[in-house]
């Protein structure tokens, strides 16, 4: 024989809402919530490496519990003639932006590189985005990715792709995205 139990809804003693760990459901590593950004509006950024760089991407999470990891993935869409360009990436917790993938040392570390010459500006392509990050809070996180430049080219993120003779008609967007996962830890 088995037995069914039916409520509506569940609190703990100061009415709050439980969390699944208060339930005894535990579960280190699994996704708790994902959050998706696609950016296509068109920019450019003539920001120097000196600088934080523009922000093309800006996600928003709350994690369910402090000892949570956030996975960062994605990609962001530039074209440039020539040059380098430099993706950083920026934590805010509400106490103002902390670079998680941008060294302040000399060595100048970013969270992805691509250095190139090109012979027009509507080569583009797309620079991935990983990084894992622990914000050890409860309170929302907002993470930013940034580009600039190592020289004095213009970059520019998510342009129209042209097809230029109009071979097969086709004129899209490109786009950069932004994912975050709560994992639970």
């Amino acid at each position: 024989m088995s037995s069914i139990i039916k409520v509506d809804q569940i609190q703990l003693a100061d009415g709050s809402t439980p969390s699944a760990g208060d339930l005894g459901i535990t579960g280190t590593g699994k996704v708790l919530q994902v959050v998706d950004n696609i950016v296509t509006t068109p920019i450019s950024a003539n920001a120097n490496h000196s600088s934080n760089g523009v922000v093309v991407l800006a996600t928003a999470i709350t994690p369910s519990n402090a000892s949570s990891s956030i996975v960062l993935s994605g990609s962001v869409n530039i074209g440039l003639q020539d040059g380098s360009a430099a993706v950083r990436i920026f934590r805010n917790d509400g106490s103002g932006d902390v670079a998680i993938a941008h060294a302040t040392s000399t060595s100048n570390r970013v969270a992805a590189w691509w250095s190139g010459e090109h012979s027009s500006l509507y080569t583009s392509f797309s620079i991935p985005i990983s990084f894992v990050d622990s914000p050890n809070t409860t309170n929302e996180v907002t993470y930013k990715v940034t580009i600039s430049n190592w020289r004095a080219t213009t970059i520019y993120c998510n342009r129209t792709v042209n097809d230029r003779d109009n071979a097969d008609g086709y004129d899209g967007r490109a786009v950069s995205t932004l994912n975050l996962m709560e994992i639970a830890g």
